[in-house]
């Protein structure tokens, strides 16, 4: 009785904030304790929605030792979205913004009433693309007028870039303009895709912006080659979505399979899938079938290759060597014929040598900003549909795996294949380690290439006299003037053996 007449005079713990029923279980557990403050509202939005947020820098990345890597994810000069407005640094790129809004406001022959309305009724499912305690800061109405200013001001912009002396239109230096161009591409500093979407829905220049807008965001691919967008991203959330998208994307090839279908279908032959069909024929003239008495093999060579490394417990990207070390057992680079991240192979010729092609990179501080954004942008998404496996995460950590030291970065532009415009060849390398030292790539990106380069170690390595062959050509042929040396060695040996002959048995 003490114990219960306890309990009833126990006061009992209240929530000022929201009701009983909202933040607790049918158990009593309190939701947002369990979850994290916010968590089970920002799961519900990105539900809701079906949008994927713009999130922030992932603390691994914005914490980087590096210094310069901070200073990367910032906007230098206009900020775009709720996360930098009316930062201290950005006041004269927003004071002007007004200005280019209301051309191109002008130039598509809308109103600008009308325009903040429409974006005003999408505003409450436009707001859950970012940080849930980011844009708790603003109203909706300030929302909508934030949206519809930077996405007029982004529009001109691309309009002006993409047009010859566009940029003689715009209230900025060409040093701001350059600047400007990296802010765009920024993950904190993006707009969703669809304002700009219903910025141009009854726009009298629809079509040729969206042309625009295609061009001007394959003009950003870190590829001298670059990169035909015959299909880009149809659904995009910003900008920088839509640049990975056109830096992954590669057009559709036949498989073997498909063509020899192809070429039946033109001779009049019929299609292996319609086997079935010729065995139910056979059946009818009396014929039989009796299973093989061989016992056919249950595991193919590539699974037993798995089997290895898991029974090792041997991750495969650890398996690959750096440029040096693949240098050493006969494996020299070249370019891949295009460049798509997914063209990346490697041959071995007659088990001496091999060739590893890679697509052409150039790297600048500009390049270094877009990876950085990308892999913050795949680091943080979890949508498996909007970050295309980590995609870019993987080639990186690929390229991380080749390069150590800057003499690795000196081979690859030998080679060709990296075009560095940062300068020293050290700054080039520390990045790859920086960036990708905590990063995650997808396991089965390229674990075809790195099995046959580990493959081709193997076999190096159990053969004495490739280890000779490749040590002679590396030391006898590496350069011009080792060959001519050994050239010269060789007649010098020659004509003093002709001397010694010719002296004896004249």
């Amino acid at each position: 009785m003490e114990g219960a007449a306890h309990a009833d005079t126990t006061p009992q713990p209240t929530n000022t904030n929201v009701t009983t029923g909202e933040s607790c279980d049918e158990h009593g557990i309190d939701i947002e304790v369990w979850n994290g403050d916010e968590a089970s509202d920002i799961v519900k939005e990105r539900t809701e929605s079906g949008l994927p947020r713009i999130p922030k820098v992932p603390a691994t990345l914005r914490n980087s030792q590096n210094i310069k890597l901070p200073q990367w994810i910032q906007p230098s000069v206009v900020s775009i979205g709720p996360y930098y407005y009316k930062h201290k640094n950005l006041r004269k790129a927003q004071k002007l913004k007004s200005v280019h809004a209301e051309k191109f406001i002008k130039e598509s022959n809308q109103e600008r009433d009308d325009l903040y309305h429409k974006i005003k009724t999408e505003t409450p499912q436009l707001k859950k693309c970012y940080d849930n305690l980011e844009i708790s800061k603003y109203t909706d109405n300030q929302l909508a007028t934030m949206f519809l200013l930077d996405g007029c001001f982004l529009l001109h912009f691309i309009n002006c870039s993409r047009e010859e002396d566009g940029f003689s239109n715009l209230d900025f230096t060409n040093h701001e303009i350059a600047y400007i161009k990296q802010d765009l591409f920024l993950l904190e500093n993006q707009l969703p895709y669809k304002v700009l979407k219903l910025l141009l829905e009854e726009a009298k220049n629809s079509k040729p912006m969206e042309e625009k807008i295609k061009d001007f965001v394959a003009s950003h691919v870190p590829f001298p080659r670059g990169i035909s967008v015959e299909k880009e991203n149809q659904q995009p959330c910003h900008l920088l979505h839509y640049l990975q998208g056109v830096i992954l994307n590669k057009p559709e090839t036949s498989s073997p399979r498909q063509k020899q279908d192809k070429e039946d279908k033109g001779r009049g032959r019929p299609k292996w899938d319609s086997c079935e069909m010729i065995v139910q024929e056979l059946r009818k003239v009396g014929n039989h079938f009796k299973p093989s008495l061989n016992k056919p093999e249950t595991s193919s060579p590539r699974q037993k290759q798995d089997k290895e490394d898991k029974g090792r417990g041997r991750p495969k990207w650890d398996s690959c060597k750096n440029v040096q070390e693949l240098r050493k057992v006969g494996i020299h680079f070249k370019p891949s014929p295009t460049s798509y991240l997914t063209d990346i192979s490697f041959k071995s010729h007659f088990c001496t040598s091999g060739c590893l092609k890679l697509p052409i990179i150039s790297m600048n501080t500009s390049t270094m900003i877009i990876f950085l954004n990308l892999v913050a942008f795949e680091s943080s998404n979890t949508s498996k549909t909007t970050t295309n496996n980590h995609g870019i995460i993987s080639y990186l950590c690929f390229l991380d795996s080749l390069i150590d030291r800057w003499d690795d970065v000196k081979e690859l532009q030998a080679a060709g294949i990296l075009h560095n415009f940062v300068g020293e060849q050290r700054e080039v390398a520390q990045f790859f380690n920086n960036v990708c030292s905590k990063l995650v790539p997808n396991r089965s990106a390229y674990k075809d290439v790195i099995r046959q380069i580990e493959s081709h170690f193997e076999r190096h390595n159990n053969s004495r006299w490739r280890n000779g062959y490749i040590q002679f050509k590396q030391k006898y042929f590496s350069s011009p003037w080792s060959c001519i040396a050994l050239i010269g060695a060789i007649i010098g040996l020659s004509l003093t053996g002709i001397q010694a002959y010719t002296s004896v048995f004249s």
